[in-house]
């Protein structure tokens, strides 16, 4: 699948604002004490032109920045992202704090999108996305 924000030309600003979108989004939300939720009341995102769980989208977002960070070490603290999937899996309460640490995370990250080769970045959702399918059909445990 090639997102349209892959498209030769496009300009690599506008492309961190598209990427980065929904992650800036729940944190907004957050730091307003409210998130989109289904009827149940699992919390949602909008990613890629779908409404999905938030939890496994953050997950597969850290686990990216990890493979990224393996390779080109960026500095940010993942843990608070993986902290703030764990939260909103449980419907525990998110404390402002987290919110706040969440948020410095994904500044690094959009900081290191802006300087880091794009194949880089490219190969490490690749690979990651890959990684997820195998998982969700069994064919790797959690870590590949």
């Amino acid at each position: 699948m090639t997102l349209y924000t892959t498209r030769a030309g496009m300009d690599r600003a506008y492309r961190a604002r598209h990427i980065f979108q929904p992650y800036y989004g729940l944190l907004n939300e957050l730091a307003r004490g409210e998130v989109a939720a289904l009827e149940d009341g699992t919390p949602v995102v909008e990613f890629e032109g779908r409404i999905e769980h938030a939890a496994p989208v953050i997950h597969g977002w850290v686990a990216c920045w990890q493979r990224i960070d393996a390779r080109r070490p960026i500095g940010a603290d993942l843990d608070a992202m993986t902290d703030l999937a764990r939260h909103l899996e449980h419907g525990h309460h998110i404390p402002p704090a987290l919110v706040a640490k969440a948020r410095r995370a994904l500044d690094t990250c959009l900081r290191a999108y802006k300087r880091l080769p794009l194949t880089l970045i490219r190969d490490a959702a690749q690979t990651e996305e890959l990684a997820s399918k195998f998982e969700t059909m069994g064919l790797i445990g959690g870590e590949a």
